[in-house]
C-alpha cells in the first residue's frame, strides 16, 4: 500500500513496508469501534501531514469507508 521511512531506535533511516492488509485491518477496526458509532456521510478533516504516520488513521477509513475528507491546508493547522 505505501512505504514508511524511519529512523526507529537505531537512528539509521529504514523503509517499512505497510502491506494493503495492514491497511485493511486498520480500515475494519476503525469502521467497527469508531465510524459504526457515527452517522453516514461524514465530513472529516484531516489536520495531521501526510507525511506524518499518523494520518493514515484519518485518510484510509475516510476514504475507503466512503466518506468525505477535507484536508486542512499548513496555515489553518
Amino acid at each position: 500500500a505505501y512505504v514508511l521511512y524511519t529512523s526507529g531506535t537505531t537512528g539509521n533511516p529504514k523503509g517499512v513496508v505497510i502491506e494493503h492488509r495492514h491497511v485493511i485491518n486498520l480500515v475494519y477496526g476503525m469502521k467497527t469501534r469508531f465510524f459504526d458509532l457515527l452517522p453516514d456521510d461524514l465530513q472529516v478533516g484531516m489536520l495531521a501531514s501526510h507525511i506524518f504516520d499518523a494520518s493514515v488513521q484519518t485518510l484510509f477509513p475516510t476514504l475507503l469507508l466512503g466518506h468525505t475528507l477535507h484536508i486542512a491546508k499548513d496555515e489553518v493547522r
